[in-house]
């Protein structure tokens, strides 16, 4: 839920909760009731899918991230047995296609490093019988094809899972959109009442209504656009294991998080943060490492994406 829907419900809630206040009164009017107890009814509906919608997707991508240091020292293992061999045999094209280091293998994007893997297992299994002196045997081969397989899998979860928190964001939004639509051209005209009988009731209706939106205003300490594709050092700021960092991603896709020790790579836990989405982490989510000083994000979306970072200490 971005800043707009939450300032909107928190509205809706102070509404729900100054009828509840002055129920007795209000109850006089009989169409007060039924707007109300249909007015609850939406915020109902609002926060029975918030949970969905909002669904965190840290427990996708620290899964991804372990498969795939997994599938990256597998693939290692079979790459620099099969590029030695080649070596040795005189195929020089064929071990340079293959003489890869974990560095450039973890620069790859997460669908090139699954076709890399799968193009090493086709490329190398022919030869699986001349690799053992070269430190590679068939259950090596075996373990890469498994875990090619299950990387496969996980990378796409988060997809799905985008997908469907997508569809739960709009149908919120028209919740939202109902909900406003009746405050606006019904109960507001129906509360017009106590303007003349219970002024002071009508006045902390009109109190309730008003929409806090200071805290969104507040002015970014970074904020910026990311190109696609791209790692972007956003941020270069001493580590303090318990200061918070506020993401906005204006974009409309997802883009990796992370607090990292390199400036270039990311390092330590990877976070999302989904088109239109805000999120809030400590740096010790991110990285329990004292020298994690670089807060770099990443915009996987085919278009440019606005960012905006604020720091609560």
């Amino acid at each position: 839920m971005n800043d707009v829907l939450e300032n909107q419900l928190s509205m809706m809630q102070n509404v729900k909760g100054n009828y509840e206040l002055n129920q007795t009164t209000l109850d006089t009017i009989p169409a007060v009731t039924l707007l109300h107890t249909e007015f609850n009814g939406y915020i109902n509906n609002i926060l029975n899918i918030a949970g969905p919608a909002n669904a965190d997707l840290t427990g996708f991508t620290v899964d991804k991230q372990n498969k795939r240091e997994e599938l990256t020292m597998a693939i290692l293992k079979v790459s620099t047995g099969f590029s030695a061999w080649c070596y040795v045999e005189n195929n020089h094209q064929k071990a340079e296609r293959f003489d890869e280091t974990k560095a450039m293998i973890n620069a790859k994007r997460d669908n090139d490093v699954y076709v890399y893997g799968k193009d090493l297992h086709t490329s190398a299994l022919p030869d699986v019988l001349n690799l053992a002196d070269y430190g590679v045997v068939a259950a090596d081969f075996t373990a890469l094809d498994t875990l090619l397989d299950e990387y496969l899998n996980i990378i796409h979860a988060p997809k799905v899972q985008i997908k469907d928190r997508a569809a739960k964001l709009s149908q919120m939004t028209k919740e939202f959109d109902a909900a406003n639509s009746l405050l606006k051209d019904r109960l507001d005209k129906v509360m017009k009442i106590f303007s003349v009988s219970q002024p002071m009731i009508y006045e902390s209706y009109v109190n309730a209504r008003a929409i806090d939106d200071t805290g969104a205003s507040s002015p970014a300490d970074y904020e910026g656009v990311l190109p696609p594709g791209a790692i972007v050092m956003v941020a270069d700021i001493p580590y303090i294991s318990s200061r918070s960092f506020r993401i906005k991603n204006n974009g409309g896709d997802f883009v990796h998080v992370c607090l990292s020790n390199d400036p270039n790579n990311f390092q330590g836990t990877i976070l999302v943060v989904v088109g239109g989405g805000t999120n809030q982490w400590q740096s010790s989510t991110f990285n329990p490492d004292p020298s994690a000083n670089y807060l770099l994000m990443q915009n996987v979306g085919p278009l440019p994406a606005a960012y905006e970072v604020r720091i609560e200490e």
